[in-house]
């Protein structure tokens, strides 16, 4: 399973999903690459904080305008 698989598997799993076996076990795997997962992620949040303050108000949601329009 590669790096874009595991993320979707990550994302399914969070969102509410249940992991088949064979998700949990790819994505044991792909632990190593934690670190530059983490990484991506600080640069996505900073990006998302900044369209988080476009109405003004900073509370972790983004308007359904500017998720669309960024």
């Amino acid at each position: 399973m590669n790096l874009c698989r595991v993320g979707l598997a990550m994302l399914f799993d969070q969102a509410g999903g249940k992991m088949t076996h064979t998700m949990a076990e790819a994505v044991e795997k792909n632990q190593v690459t934690q670190p530059y997962v983490d990484h991506f992620i600080g640069e996505v949040k900073i990006e998302w904080d900044l369209w988080d303050s476009r109405d003004g108000e900073v509370d972790n949601h983004i308007t359904f305008n500017n998720f669309y329009q960024v």
